[in-house]
């Protein structure tokens, strides 16, 4: 994969589909037979060409036997990849031998899943005449196995158009499985809290800096620390939420009934301003991106300062170049306008982005408690970037096109296009909903070198 990830567009798209065609023929040069035969020659243009055809052959044999096979892997030859594993291929009255040779096999185990570096020779001698130079193509595939983030499994439906920019999300080689996904908020919170046991009112209550007792906080809107960051805790009906750009800041701004909070910030200069019902002070500190919601939010929009007022602008930009916002929410929801990264259109055709990201979970219970709750969400606008958990019911009043990944309990919804974020799958997310089983996912694939040999 190219180390320079900035100006992410349709040419990563472009590269790794382009290498799948047959899925993966297209990136190999191709002469036709009829061309050739008419001229009545077996030459070494020829040659080339078919012995490439061999290799995307076998390359495309590979993928089909390790993307999306249901069970988690420790090594590759788990799926029936082995070291100088032979293939006898043939096209039309042409014979050819393959041969597999495992070069590297790099393993790193984690909780939920295994990172799996694979180092490939591919080396093919075709039987044409009296023509003998073996070709060899050296790949790396970059795959994980386990207990994967749900963006790994697109939606499909008659209602859903997917634009893909994971080259493995091509329906040719997407096996149609729809994995169970679930929300699990212990392992949400640990990550936010960077805790090992469970989160609970204490937990709470102790990065709130209120008294130290297990019992729940009252309504209200908080600012809390975890190790020296801050984050935002609002707890009750909250009447309205507004993402916006404010020259170098970005700000969240919260209203509940007379009350109001705004975080201005600026990660990059840990410069931030703290607003608390007109009470305004500046801090040195940089805030980690998470917002929990204990309760229902009634409107959730961007929009943009003006003067001294906030007000809604579904145009304007609900997150600044380069910011990453992290919801969790426990109750209802309503998204009342668009979303949208700052400079990025659909109408540009592209998606680029280089950190930005906006992550939003649903809860199917409370935060703190075991008490299963029951959820609904209303999306009014009609573009969302970023990646959406809902845990059940989703209403839209329109087409709505979606910059990221979103996942569907209910099919309640207008109709729904999806433009994959290609760098969904190369960052983990700080919250993500996984898989109930495990999966084996190629998450890249990159050609090293082709040549003769």
């Amino acid at each position: 994969m190219v180390k320079d990830m900035k100006g992410f567009s349709y040419l990563y798209s472009l590269f790794f589909i382009g290498f799948l065609s047959m899925i993966v023929a297209s990136y190999f040069t191709s002469v036709s037979v009829s061309y050739l035969s008419q001229k009545g020659v077996l030459n070494n243009e020829y040659y080339d060409s078919i012995s490439r055809e061999f290799l995307s052959m076998v390359l495309n044999q590979l993928i089909k036997k390790i993307n999306y096979s249901p069970e988690r892997i420790e090594r590759i030859e788990e799926l029936g990849v082995y070291n100088d594993s032979v293939y006898l291929l043939n096209i039309k009255e042409i014979s050819s031998q393959i041969k597999i040779e495992i070069k590297k096999e790099v393993i790193k185990k984690n909780s939920d899943y295994n990172e799996i570096e694979l180092f490939l020779r591919i080396k093919v001698q075709t039987n044409l005449l009296n023509i003998k130079k073996p070709y060899y193509a050296d790949i790396k595939l970059s795959i994980v196995s386990g207990k994967l983030p749900y963006y790994f499994f697109p939606p499909f439906g008659e209602l859903i158009e997917n634009i893909y920019f994971y080259p493995f999300h091509n329906k040719k080689l997407y096996n149609g499985y729809k994995p169970e996904i679930y929300s699990d908020i212990n392992s949400l919170l640990k990550n936010i809290f960077k805790k090992e046991r469970n989160s609970d009112y204490l937990t709470l209550r102790e990065s709130l800096n209120l008294k130290k007792v297990n019992i729940p906080v009252v309504d209200g809107l908080y600012v809390g620390d975890i190790e020296g960051e801050k984050y935002l805790y609002l707890k009750g009906d909250i009447d309205s939420i507004i993402l916006g750009k404010n020259q170098n800041y970005q700000f969240i701004y919260a209203t509940q009934g007379e009350n109001s909070l705004m975080m201005k910030y600026d990660n990059n200069t840990r410069d931030m301003i703290m607003e608390k019902n007109g009470l305004s002070e500046r801090i040195h500190g940089r805030f980690n991106g998470a917002v929990l919601i204990e309760g229902n939010v009634k409107e959730l929009s961007s929009g943009e300062i003006i003067g001294s007022s906030v007000v809604q602008n579904g145009d304007a930009p609900a997150i600044r170049d380069g910011e990453e916002i992290n919801f969790i929410v426990a109750g209802n929801l309503k998204i009342e306008s668009s979303l949208k990264y700052e400079g990025i259109s659909i109408e540009k055709g592209k998606f680029r982005r280089e950190k930005t990201k906006l992550n939003l979970v649903q809860s199917d219970r409370k935060l703190f408690e075991t008490e299963k709750i029951k959820s609904e969400a209303y999306v009014y606008g009609k573009e969302l970037h970023g990646n959406y958990y809902f845990s059940d019911s989703v209403y839209t009043d329109k087409k709505l096109n979606i910059f990221g990944s979103i996942y569907l309990k209910d099919e309640r919804y207008k109709e729904l296009k999806i433009f994959e974020d290609p760098l969904n799958y190369m960052n983990k997310l700080m919250i993500a909903p996984i898989t109930k089983g495990n999966w084996t996912i190629i998450k890249n694939i990159k050609l090293l070198e082709i040549g003769e040999k």
